[in-house]
């Protein structure tokens, strides 16, 4: 028995490497969050986004990425999210694609 909980981690070991090695080569920011809305991973490519260094990001809100006006609107929402997740559609509101760089930038957004 042991010896298949050894083979059990490392294998779970293994795929988390593998993971996040696919997290990293993805050519789109990618920010994981837990379900009280904080930053748990964070790939090169969302730091290179927003302006932050992954230390500065993680642990954080992820709502600290987004513009202030509309934070609080976030928080709601991710909170309805938590307690009733479902999936999600293209034609969901186009704020959900607004984030606010740490640069001079004001915001970053995929739709017009």
């Amino acid at each position: 028995m042991v010896g298949l909980m050894g083979s059990d981690k490392l294998q779970a070991e293994e795929s988390e490497t593998y993971f996040r090695m696919l997290l990293e080569s993805a050519p789109d920011a990618m920010i994981i969050v837990d379900e009280k809305g904080r930053m748990t991973i964070v790939n090169n490519q969302a730091e290179s986004m927003f302006g932050y260094d992954r230390s500065e990001m993680l642990g954080q809100p992820i709502e600290m990425l987004l513009p202030e006006r509309i934070r609080g609107a976030h928080v709601a929402r991710r909170q309805a999210y938590i307690d009733d997740p479902e999936l999600r559609y293209p034609w969901v509101p186009a704020w959900i694609f607004w984030g606010a760089a740490r640069t001079a930038r004001s915001s970053l957004s995929r739709s017009a």
